[in-house]
């Protein structure tokens, strides 16, 4: 790679967020129209729902289609620029000196689609909510990129590795077992058998209800049970989150690979690590 290149996220970037928007919208409007409804929906209603469906999907795609054409990344005279040249025209400057971490970054969608994020970090607490970027390329451009922009980091500071041994470690599946018990939140953990327990007696109550509003009765509980089951992953996300973890120490880095459902590689200069923090829940405890 040479100075001053200039170029854009990946495409598929579009697809993502209009999943993110575009089903907030619709399942806002899916709520109202199923709390409306008093009788099996006609034909009329069906395409109703199906317009405003793709109405929601069309916008979103093309207000994130139009932020994405119009934003560039750059690296120009040792610095690394993102602009945004929509209505309110926006530029960040780093200083590659500036950059602590460039991390790697995969989920589901993106291991589907071949592309990777990377996520930089910056030494400069005060600034990061504005200056750390989420960059999303294909993944042999994403750890070209990587390899590139530590390597002016690396020139730029003229790091002298440290001596030291190397060490590493790989958590068994009965440590990462382990971990998701004793991550467990109480809360969290009785909301969910208290939402279960609602859930059951709607349920059972459907024989009992009238064949008038039976379409409407299922709706609810299935949106009931949607949120349940939102409830209940994330109890389950703790348990896959840190599968095949390993973490290894070469030279002057710390280098942290885990996640099967969703990948993770961190790469953590020893010298940037300011502290520890240690937390406890109360199974835990």
């Amino acid at each position: 790679m040479e100075n001053n290149i200039r170029f854009r996220n990946h495409i598929s970037v579009i697809f993502e967020k209009v999943v993110k928007t575009a089903g907030t919208a619709i399942l806002i409007f899916a709520a109202n129209f199923i709390t409306d409804m008093e009788d099996m929906p006609g034909i009329g209603d069906i395409l109703l729902l199906f317009a405003v469906v793709l109405a929601c999907i069309l916008l979103a795609f093309a207000f994130h289609y139009i932020i994405w054409s119009k934003t560039y990344i750059s690296i120009r005279d040792n610095a690394l620029v993102i602009e945004k040249n929509t209505l309110n025209r926006k530029m960040n400057t780093i200083g590659i000196s500036n950059i602590s971490n460039v991390n790697l970054e995969q989920n589901l969608f993106e291991m589907a689609l071949g592309t990777c994020k990377l996520k930089l970090d910056t030494n400069t607490l005060t600034t990061a909510d504005q200056t750390d970027v989420n960059i999303v390329l294909k993944k042999h451009e994403a750890e070209k990129f990587r390899a590139y922009l530590l390597g002016l980091s690396e020139a730029k500071e003229n790091i002298t590795e440290a001596k030291c041994s190397e060490k590493s470690f790989v958590a068994t599946s009965k440590e990462i077992f382990m971990h998701g018990i004793f991550s467990l939140n109480l809360g969290s953990f009785l909301l969910i058998l208290g939402a279960i327990g609602t859930v059951i007696p709607l349920i059972a109550e459907r024989k009992n209800m009238e064949t008038d509003n039976a379409f409407q009765s299922i709706l609810s509980i299935l949106v009931i049970v949607w949120f349940v089951g939102g409830m209940i992953w994330k109890v389950v996300r703790e348990f896959l989150r840190y599968l095949e973890f390993s973490i290894e120490r070469r030279g002057d880095k710390v280098y942290l690979a885990y996640g099967i459902i969703k990948r993770v590689t961190y790469s953590i200069p020893v010298e940037k690590i300011n502290g520890v923090r240690l937390n406890q829940t109360m199974i835990a405890r």
